[in-house]
């Protein structure tokens, strides 16, 4: 928590909330997520220049999704030990070059810094058990494969 904590601190990109309903010419979620590569239907992503994209229906899950969201900034940013170098670009197609252990490994560390923060603020984690964090990484992410 204190590595996201100082990461805010001096986030490089820029954290956005977005609404889902266009208001005096904004940016939609969805459409900030097509022109940025995240995924129209998630409830937060990562743009290639780091910054966190966050959809303000969320309601109390922000927390957790940005929690979610900057893991991954992290992990890209300093290598995580599990990432391959893509040039000087530390996310931008990054899944496409992750092998499948990667990948679950990258979602598993995410997922699970999420839940931590779910659980300190509302006492109940979003998966009960570490079987239920992998079934659901392994539904959303078809290419992802667990290596434990």
């Amino acid at each position: 928590m204190r590595k996201i904590a100082d990461e805010a601190e001096s986030v490089e990109g820029i954290v956005n909330i977005v609404d889902d309903l266009t208001d005096a010419g904004l940016d939609t979620f969805e459409s900030a997520a097509r022109r940025y590569g995240g995924d129209p239907k998630a409830r937060a992503f990562l743009t290639n220049d780091g910054s966190v994209y966050l959809r303000r229906s969320s309601g109390k899950d922000i927390l957790v999704d940005f929690a979610h969201e900057m893991t991954h900034r992290i992990d890209h940013k300093e290598g995580a030990g599990i990432f391959k170098k893509i040039g000087s670009d530390w996310y931008s197609k990054s899944l496409d070059v992750l092998d499948e252990k990667q990948l679950f490994r990258s979602e598993f560390r995410a997922y699970r810094v999420g839940n931590i923060v779910a659980n300190h603020i509302d006492g109940s984690p979003r998966f009960a058990t570490r079987k239920e964090l992998f079934d659901h990484i392994l539904s959303i992410y078809t290419n992802a494969r667990n290596p434990y």
